[in-house]
């Protein structure tokens, strides 16, 4: 037998052997990789920029800045449906017990990061409402 049929039939035979071990391990249910991975669809939004200063802004600079917040609002709750509906697929597709503990762990990083976004979504609406005030204090609205 020549030395390329030799690996060539090795190849194959390795190849089965893996194959094998794929379809054995499928059939087990293991934990989900708890990494931020988990979530890697989704997109995490970003934030938009400082707005203008209201004591010297236009009306122009802060009904654009108006419409950055309300996006990035909207791409926010777009965010955590996203985190919500990739926690309860996992959950439904590892119910066995063996996957508890990597659960447990997905469900700690799913409110950390839903609360993240939460907060960084409330500060930036903060950071408009601040200046929207001294901008309507100075124009008397």
């Amino acid at each position: 037998m020549s030395r390329n049929l030799k690996i060539a039939l090795w190849s194959v035979g390795a190849v089965s052997l893996l194959i094998g071990a794929i379809a054995v391990r499928s059939r087990l249910t293991p934990a989900p990789d708890i990494g931020r991975n988990v979530f890697a669809a989704c997109i995490t939004p970003a934030a938009p920029i400082d707005p203008p200063v209201g004591a010297s802004a236009s009306q122009a600079q802060m009904i654009a800045a108006h419409s950055a917040v309300k996006a990035y609002d909207a791409t926010t709750t777009s965010y955590l449906q996203c985190l919500d509906s990739t926690a309860a697929r996992l959950e439904a597709q590892f119910p066995s017990e063996s996957a508890a503990a990597g659960l447990k762990k997905v469900r700690a990083l799913h409110v950390q990061m839903h609360n993240a976004a939460i907060d960084q979504d409330q500060s930036a609406a903060d950071r408009f409402n601040v200046q929207l005030r001294v901008f309507k204090a100075r124009n008397g609205l």
